[in-house]
């Protein structure tokens, strides 16, 4: 039975790390979101663009995010890597602006991410 207990507890504890690390990814996505919106209004076609360029941060975002962060591991913190994540969400919106029919917006965008180094 103590065995049981043991094993139990353990568990519980494993549960509760997982559970932190999952917490944690959460709530970095939802600030890198935030900044993310925060960094498109910078760029000079958001004033003609913004409701559909806000539209594209939105649907592209977690693909972004999922692509540049890393859960940390027992003895190694988490990783988020920035200039991936900018690469990806403004390629991203960039393929979606010219199905859109939006060329120059997506030249615009791909031009942006070019310019992440």
């Amino acid at each position: 039975m103590k065995a049981v207990a043991k094993i139990g507890g353990v568990l519980a504890v494993i549960g509760i790390v997982i559970g932190l690390k999952f917490w944690n990814k959460s709530g970095a996505d939802a600030d890198v979101r935030k900044e993310a919106h925060d960094a498109i209004k910078a760029l000079p076609c958001y004033a003609a663009n913004g409701p559909y360029l806000d539209g594209l941060v939105d649907k592209f975002h977690a693909q972004a995010f999922d692509a540049s962060y890393t859960m940390g591991g027992r003895r190694r913190s988490s990783k988020f890597d920035e200039k991936l994540y900018l690469r990806t969400l403004l390629s991203n919106m960039s393929g979606q602006a010219r199905a859109d029919g939006k060329a120059e917006l997506a030249d615009d965008l791909r031009d942006a991410s070019a310019g992440i180094r």
